[in-house]
């Protein structure tokens, strides 16, 4: 796990706010853009790259769209229903990629939890969906996220991943 863990922190020396490649006709993150020109599957076969160096990246982009329209459409509606007002990092407040400032998913796992990339002030966040409605923001590169997540440091993560998804080594292909 040295190994790749070295890997991240040489990545996210890419990694400016202002420092974007265009792939895919979206602006990339340039630490994310070299991390998925060389890993475009996943990690452990549990975590899926949306890769935007795949041939199928705008049909699954398409597909989580989908997804987080059905999702925000029916939170929406409940919400509405009851009469609830979502708390802070609650709900899905927002828009969806093509849009200017919508997200973007680049990963997603076999349990539904989706990760996106925001766009906000020329800069990217990170917002985390598991299988609720309530999201995670984290302002860290793509790379710098992924280290924390597969060293431990992202205690919140484990409300969405297995205890045990990173304990022996971490494959990432």
């Amino acid at each position: 796990m040295n190994s790749f863990i070295d890997e991240l922190r040489e990545y996210s020396k890419f990694n400016d706010e202002s420092t974007f490649e265009i792939i895919n006709g979206i602006n990339i993150p340039k630490d994310a853009a070299a991390f998925f020109e060389k890993y475009n599957e996943g990690i452990n076969e549990y975590i899926w790259f949306i890769s935007p160096f795949d041939d199928n990246w705008n049909q699954m982009v398409q597909e989580q769209k989908e997804t987080y329209e059905t999702l925000k459409q029916s939170f929406e509606q409940d919400a509405l229903s009851f009469g609830y007002v979502p708390n802070e990092y609650e709900g899905y407040p927002f828009e969806f990629f093509p849009d200017i400032n919508g997200l973007i998913p680049w990963a997603y796992c076999d349990n539904g939890t989706v990760f996106y990339w925001k766009p906000e002030n020329n800069t990217m966040k990170i917002v985390v969906y598991g299988d609720s409605y309530r999201y995670y923001e984290y302002a860290l590169s793509t790379t710098e996220f992924i280290y924390k997540l597969v060293s431990k440091s992202l205690h919140e993560m484990s409300d969405f991943l297995p205890d045990d998804l990173f304990e022996d080594e971490v494959i990432c292909e």
